[in-house]
């Protein structure tokens, strides 16, 4: 029975029916058997590898080119995203260490 108050579900429904959605979701073949906690590091985990290759496009770039300065301009701004998310991933890895256990 849906416990409702107003018009929203209660917490207990709504966890209930997104466990099931995620683990619908897990097992569908187009997730490929990947865990949502998977999908949700993609993007963290393509920032390196877009700096890695925004650097090499610049080095193969002339310094006359055109886009030799937005390339620049860009590799500049993608490291410093890379850093910002090395920061949070440090802290957050050091305060879940230093928590104590309930």
């Amino acid at each position: 029975s849906a416990c409702l108050v107003g018009s929203e579900m209660c917490i207990r429904d709504r966890r209930r029916v997104r466990g099931e959605f995620i683990v619908k979701s897990e097992n569908d073949p187009i997730c490929r058997k990947l865990d949502l906690e998977s999908f949700l590091i993609m993007p963290i985990q393509r920032v390196p590898r877009y700096n890695l290759l925004l650097k090499d496009l610049l080095e193969h770039t002339p310094l006359d080119h055109p886009d030799h300065s937005n390339l620049s301009e860009a590799l500049k701004k993608i490291a410093e995203v890379n850093s910002y998310l090395n920061e949070r991933k440090a802290t957050v890895s050091y305060t879940h260490l230093t928590l104590p256990t309930i």
